[in-house]
């Protein structure tokens, strides 16, 4: 569990960080606002297919940011978090 905290941190450090690119950002951020907004093309109310799509969903955009956000800059966030906890 702590790992998938962990990943959240390192979304929004990508999200803050000035050298990220414009394009993960609006990505991250259109996912996130499509997941939590009610009107999904899925809705929640379809229990199990509602919250798959929207796990399938935050899944492909994790995949993409770690894709075209660059190493250097997913490496210093990762490390910095390691630093954090200790």
């Amino acid at each position: 569990m702590m790992n998938f905290f962990k990943r959240l941190q390192l979304l929004w450090g990508i999200v803050t960080h000035k050298e990220a690119p414009w394009s993960v950002k609006l990505i991250l951020l259109a996912g996130f606002l499509y997941i939590i907004f009610p009107a999904d093309i899925l809705p929640d109310y379809l229990v199990l297919a509602g919250w798959l799509d929207d796990a399938l969903l935050a899944t492909v955009i994790y995949l993409l940011a770690m894709k075209f956000t660059p190493e250097d800059i997913i490496r210093r966030l990762w490390d910095k978090d390691d630093h954090d906890e200790t």
